[in-house]
């Protein structure tokens, strides 16, 4: 986000007004914050003019009023803000600026130029499959060591093969020489289509979300996937995939990424690609999506599952 866009505290005052009566009347929002802050008419009109060219507010004229329409939820505001906030908290310099990416941190050029590509290209790709864009340019931060991507990602004794992730609507790497057993970039592949996926809707379960981004990123073995099956599949249903997406650690040793990804496999082979945006939008009605309930998705996935990596 620019910093012209940034939301100042009197401008968080009127959105609030705005999102608590849609559409708002200018007439009703200058008395309710006049009323409330003693500012002059004057005033909430200036302001309400900022939210607009900020892109926050929109108005239609009625009669001799304006009515304002928010154009971002609060949720999505708050996101704006604390991606500027981390921004700044991070620094470091612009190192490239390519079409939907600023990548700042570590001076790698060569990382830099392969994240570049593979984002680019996999970006395009994802809006494709997702339907969906983000509105804004993503930040790509590289960090200097292994340890300084696990405290940005909040996690101080992190496992050395948390090499990436997105947090704070920002893509973190480790430095290139972390990656010495996985493509680096298909990981970023996955960590992108995990963001886009947390963007389009938060409330994704995070077995549903790492789905979309090993098939996104397909970086993961055939003969681990397999193995993962044979292991893990015998008696899997969603609650025991739904116990182990609470701990990342434990979503791993569970082959959590290897069975997420035939779950994706089963969707995209048995009902098509755009089934899986469908789910991804609407993660709670199955019904709706497959024509069938839950608990029948959960079993023609085993028979899937037995029909191809038995």
């Amino acid at each position: 986000m620019e910093e012209s866009n940034h939301i100042t505290e009197a401008e968080w005052q009127v959105m609030r007004a705005v999102w608590s009566a849609v559409p708002a009347t200018s007439g009703n929002l200058v008395r309710e914050l006049a009323g409330g802050t003693g500012w002059e008419p004057t005033t909430v009109k200036t302001l309400l003019a900022r939210l607009v060219k900020k892109g926050a507010l929109r108005f239609e004229v009625s009669g001799r009023s304006y009515l304002y329409y928010p154009l971002l939820s609060e949720e999505a505001c708050i996101r704006r803000e604390m991606r500027l906030f981390a921004g700044k908290i991070y620094g470091g310099e612009l190192q490239l600026a390519t079409a939907h990416f600023d990548f700042r941190g570590s001076k790698d050029p060569v990382f830099i130029g392969l994240l570049a590509q593979a984002l680019e290209e996999g970006f395009c790709r994802i809006c494709s499959d997702l339907a969906y864009a983000p509105d804004e340019r993503l930040l790509v931060y590289l960090h200097g060591t292994l340890q300084r991507l696990h405290s940005a990602l909040g996690v101080l004794d992190g496992p050395d093969w948390l090499r990436a992730g997105p947090i704070w609507g920002i893509l973190h790497f480790a430095p290139l020489s972390c990656f010495s057993d996985l493509p680096a970039d298909k990981v970023a592949v996955h960590v992108l289509a995990l963001l886009m996926v947390s963007l389009l809707n938060p409330a994704v379960p995070y077995w549903l979300q790492q789905a979309v981004g090993v098939w996104e990123g397909a970086w993961l073995d055939p003969a681990r996937i397999a193995k993962a099956v044979v292991e893990r599949a015998a008696g899997f249903d969603l609650t025991a995939m739904q116990t182990m997406s609470f701990v990342y650690r434990q979503f791993r040793s569970a082959g959590g990424y290897e069975l997420a990804w035939t779950v994706a496999e089963f969707i995209v082979t048995e009902f098509g690609r755009s089934r899986l945006t469908e789910l991804v939008r609407k993660p709670s009605d199955f019904d709706s999506v497959f024509g069938f309930p839950e608990s029948e998705f959960w079993q023609r996935w085993q028979v899937f599952l037995g029909g191809r990596y038995d």
